[in-house]
């Protein structure tokens, strides 16, 4: 858990406090996912990562779900860079980034001393 603290902005239960359309990094284990298929016929991905404290619920479009389907398998680690939507009731993210090269997004933090402000910088490695 401590790897996993030193690279997001949120945990979970932190979601409910945050603001429609902040920026948030969070991290987690794939729990699930259920694949839709547009209207153009893009697949995009309703999914869970799951940290310490609970279920976080994501939403990912065709652009991003084609490049992290490889990493929704059971027991896999990925961190992820969205807005959060709370239009519906429960937060979910809505993602805009998502690696599962954990040791990259953490030798990227570890050269930023604003994680939390800076959330972009995170991800920047794996783009």
């Amino acid at each position: 858990m401590a790897l996993l603290s030193s690279l997001f902005t949120h945990w979970a239960l932190d979601l409910e406090a945050a603001s429609q359309n902040e920026v948030v990094i969070i991290a987690g284990e794939a729990v699930r996912q259920r694949n839709l298929t547009t209207k153009n016929g893009d697949e995009m991905a309703f999914a869970a990562l799951e940290d310490h404290q609970g279920p976080i619920e994501l939403v990912l479009f065709p652009k991003i779900w084609g490049e992290a389907r490889p990493w929704f398998e059971p027991g896999k680690i990925v961190v992820a860079k969205g807005r959060v939507d709370r239009e519906r009731g429960e937060p979910k993210v809505l993602v805009d980034k998502m690696t599962d090269q954990i040791e990259r997004v953490r030798v990227a933090s570890n050269r930023s001393s604003q994680v939390a402000r800076r959330p972009d910088q995170l991800l920047r490695a794996h783009s």
